[in-house]
């Protein structure tokens, strides 16, 4: 539901890059490659370890293409995209990405994605109990509460 590790920090096992490289001949167009290669290997059943030690240091600036977004103004622009469907057309090239490559991800991983795919397709009272059996929700509660948002007015 979220991408939780930036590009410039993540680091692959061999496992990891055995599993990119299997995928990538046969997977068409993603959006953000970093959040795609968390989804992918983490549905896949990859362990994902969070180190909270920095590494490196980070400068952000106005060409960020995605950048911080914890102001004001940003968290504005982010729910604006949200309005203009931006993140629902996000959100389904990435799903039809890891659904072609389904045969890697774990059989419990891939009935989430594909219960998830299907959220916008259901009456309201259905997609909001299967947001709540999926269990899905996004690192704060402001994030989770826009979730639920999303998926009652189908902008996901």
């Amino acid at each position: 539901m979220q991408n939780i590790a930036a590009g410039n920090t993540i680091v692959l096992n061999p496992a990891a890059v055995s599993l990119v490289l299997e995928v990538v001949k046969y997977v068409g167009p993603v959006v953000v490659h970093d959040w795609w290669l968390y989804q992918l290997i983490s549905g896949a059943g990859g362990r994902i370890v969070h180190d909270n030690v920095p590494g490196l240091l980070y400068r952000q600036h106005e060409a960020n293409q995605i950048g911080v977004n914890d102001t004001a103004n940003a968290r504005l622009r982010r729910f604006l995209q949200l309005l203009r469907g931006d993140f629902r057309a996000w959100n389904q090239t990435n799903i039809a990405a890891l659904l072609s490559c389904g045969a890697v991800l774990r059989p419990d991983h891939l009935a989430m994605l594909e219960s998830f795919a299907r959220l916008s397709t259901l009456p309201v009272l259905k997609r909001m109990l299967l947001l709540k059996r999926l269990g899905l929700y996004r690192q704060t509660i402001g994030g989770t509460m826009t979730l639920w948002f999303a998926v009652l007015f189908r902008l996901v």
